[in-house]
């Protein structure tokens, strides 16, 4: 086995199998190690591409379907799944809020959690779906 079969194997790992880039880099720094150290046949440069996996984009879900969503909910999840829509909460940080922690005449609420403490903007309801109208 040579330096072909060598770029021949790294191929298959990335074109087949589907492995990332780090699993290539690691199967290649093995069979380097091995030619080099106990073969005493150094591979030199193979001259071949690492895998690269295109970039996921997130699935985003539009106006229209969340008021769809927010219509067949009633008035506890659908204040819960506004405050996540609308302001950008996590899960925990929703769940966690308090009376005390919304501010209805500067449209804010305060987001508390483990380590910090921030503030999250509430905007004019525009939209009914939103506001339970």
């Amino acid at each position: 086995m040579g330096a072909a079969e060598v770029v021949q194997f790294l191929g298959f790992l990335a074109n087949d199998r589907h492995v990332s880039v780090n699993t290539q880099k690691l199967a290649l720094n093995a069979l380097a190690f091995l030619y080099n150290t106990y073969l005493e046949l150094p591979l030199g440069d193979l001259g071949f591409q690492h895998a690269n996996k295109p970039a996921k984009l997130p699935v985003v879900i539009s106006s229209q379907e969340v008021g769809r969503i927010l219509a067949v909910m009633d008035n506890r999840d659908r204040l819960i799944f506004s405050l996540l829509f609308g302001s950008g909460l996590c899960i925990s940080e929703c769940l966690r809020l308090r009376i005390k922690d919304f501010d209805a005449s500067r449209r804010a609420l305060t987001v508390h959690s483990g380590r910090c403490c921030h503030h999250a903007d509430l905007y004019p309801c525009d939209r009914p779906a939103f506001c339970g109208h």
